[in-house]
Order: structure tokens, then C-alpha cells, then sequence
């Protein structure tokens, strides 16, 4: 009897072995079926997106912005349907509102409309469509990333410079960059983020990341003699 017991004891340890070599063959296996077709076919996906009619009419080229809305909308000087001009909605960054029709400016909108306007105003800009994110929003906006006449990323730049918040609503393909510039504006205090409150925050960044004004330091107060 004892003799039996050892040898299912042996046989059940001999199956999970086997059932754990599969296991990892059929992981392994997975890991080279996506190297040699999966991943070529993503890609494809991704070519698709900017080779739809948004991204052949805009991906890669170049216009001039006639005119601004606020800091994080403006118009471009190609006509879209039945408008003059295409509508832009910048990816990934939310500047303070200061054309709502409900509410007065939020703090620190003006500052960044005046900073989009120095930075885009009758300036050419280069229109990248994301791999991501839609192309268009609720409103018929196109959204896409802006590249500046200097070569820098617009988004980058609003961000880096504290005239934005990262957009943490949608995915895009700059999600993470985007909310690691804003992390460090945050402990930087540039920009909004040197004296803007929580309850002056957008609703949806209350929602998303309420403690992030927990992360910037005090300011600095000491006061420098010779």
C-alpha cells in the first residue's frame, strides 16, 4: 500500500512538472507568435489610423494658425467641411478655462492664452495624428499632437513651462511623458503650480489626482542677506 501511495505521490508530481513545461512552451510560444505577426499587424493598425482621412489630409503637414480660442484650442488655415478653418484640440494637455459660458476665467487662463498666442499666433505648425486617440471629439475637434515651428512639442512645452495640466481623462500616445512633465512642474512650482489652489483645479483633475498638491514643497521664504 505504502508502495502505491509514493507511486501517485510521484506520478501527480510528474504531471504538475508537466502541466508547468507547458505552461512556460505555451508562453514562450505566445511571446514569438507576437514578435513574428502580431506586432506587424499592430502596426498596420497604427498606419491605418494616420492614413485615414483625418491623418491624409493632416499627419506630417504643416498651417498657420490664424486664430486663438483659448490656451489649448485654435484654428488652422485649411477648411474642414463646411468651416473655413479646422478647429485643433491640442492631445494630453488641459490649460485653465477662459471662454466658458457659464463661468468667469479659471486661474491662471489668461496667462496661458497669452501664452499659446505667443507661441502659435500666425506661426506654422505641424499637425501629428495620434496612434492612440481618436482623431475628433465630441465637438468635431480635431485632436492630434502640434509641433512647433522650432520643432518642439507644443504639449511638451505648456507643461514643462506650468501653463497646463496633462490631460488624464483619454489615452494617448504621450500619456506618460505628459504626466512625468507635469509631476515635475509640480515639484518645481512653475508656472500655475507655484500658488494655484485644489478647489481652483478643473473638476476632472479633483476627481483624478486630488492629492497632487501634495507633492509640491513649500515655497521657499528665507530671505537672503550678504
Amino acid at each position: 500500500m505504502a508502495k502505491n501511495k509514493k507511486s501517485r505521490r510521484a506520478m501527480s508530481k510528474r504531471g504538475r512538472d508537466f502541466f508547468i513545461i507547458l505552461a512556460i512552451a505555451i508562453a514562450l510560444l505566445a511571446v514569438a507568435i507576437d514578435k513574428t505577426a502580431l506586432k506587424p499587424m499592430r502596426r498596420r493598425i497604427v498606419e491605418s489610423k494616420q492614413r485615414g482621412p483625418d491623418g491624409q489630409k493632416y499627419h506630417g503637414k504643416t498651417f498657420t494658425v490664424v486664430n486663438i480660442v483659448d490656451g489649448d484650442t485654435f484654428d488652422l488655415n485649411i477648411a474642414d467641411g463646411e468651416n473655413s478653418t479646422t478647429r485643433i484640440r491640442p492631445l494630453g494637455v488641459d490649460t485653465p478655462e477662459t471662454v466658458h459660458p457659464k463661468y468667469p476665467p479659471m486661474y491662471y487662463g489668461p496667462e496661458a492664452t497669452d501664452y499659446t498666442k505667443s507661441l502659435v499666433l500666425n506661426k506654422n505648425v505641424t499637425i501629428e495624428i495620434d496612434t492612440v486617440s481618436k482623431s475628433r471629439d465630441i465637438y468635431g475637434r480635431l485632436l492630434c499632437f502640434v509641433r512647433l515651428n522650432d520643432g518642439t512639442d507644443f504639449g511638451v512645452t505648456l507643461l514643462k513651462n506650468g501653463y497646463a495640466y496633462a490631460d488624464l481623462r483619454f489615452e494617448h500616445g504621450r500619456y506618460d511623458q505628459y504626466t512625468d512633465l507635469q509631476l515635475k512642474a509640480v515639484k518645481q512650482r512653475t508656472g500655475l503650480w507655484n500658488k494655484v489652489e485644489k478647489k481652483q483645479f478643473p473638476k476632472w483633475l479633483k476627481q483624478k489626482y486630488p492629492t497632487i498638491l501634495e507633492l509640491r514643497p513649500e515655497p521657499d521664504n528665507s530671505v537672503h542677506s550678504n
